[in-house]
């Protein structure tokens, strides 16, 4: 079933190409990654769920990204832990995505938490975004390498 969502977002899916930034092609691929999984109930329990030997596409994630950033000049043990970090970021968010997606606090909670209802009350009236949070996280695991 995973290899099935992920082909539709990935088709086939190719090494990021000599000469590139891999920050950037990195970020577009988690970016595709999580719509992958956004486009079916539960998708991102699916596809955190798999496992790599039985699903192509989902190993060629993080070999096409160890690759590239490899070549980009980090060592292995270096890729490796912005890789990984980077994928299971996009598995949780995802997952809290399609868990909490009408989450609305009600008054017994902001009593008792605040300041993350005043969050999650602000995020909503500023149109901060899901795809917002998502995008910053992800800067935050690959901008500083």
């Amino acid at each position: 079933m995973a290899e099935a969502m992920l082909r539709e977002e990935f088709g086939e899916l190719a090494p990021m190409p000599p000469g590139q930034d891999w920050r950037p092609w990195l970020h577009e691929m988690l970016c595709r990654l999580r719509r992958a999984m956004l486009a079916y109930p539960d998708g991102a329990r699916v596809v955190a769920g798999a496992r790599p030997p039985n699903t192509p596409t989902l190993a060629r994630i993080p070999e096409y990204g160890l690759r590239a950033l490899e070549d980009g000049g980090l060592s292995l043990p270096q890729a490796a832990t912005v890789i990984y970090t980077a994928v299971h970021y996009t598995f949780g968010h995802v997952i809290e995505e399609q868990d909490s997606a009408e989450a609305q606090p009600t008054e017994e909670f902001e009593l008792a938490y605040p300041t993350v209802a005043r969050v999650m009350n602000e995020g909503r009236r500023v149109g901060l975004t899901a795809t917002d949070v998502f995008d910053a996280g992800l800067s935050l695991i690959i901008g500083n390498q």
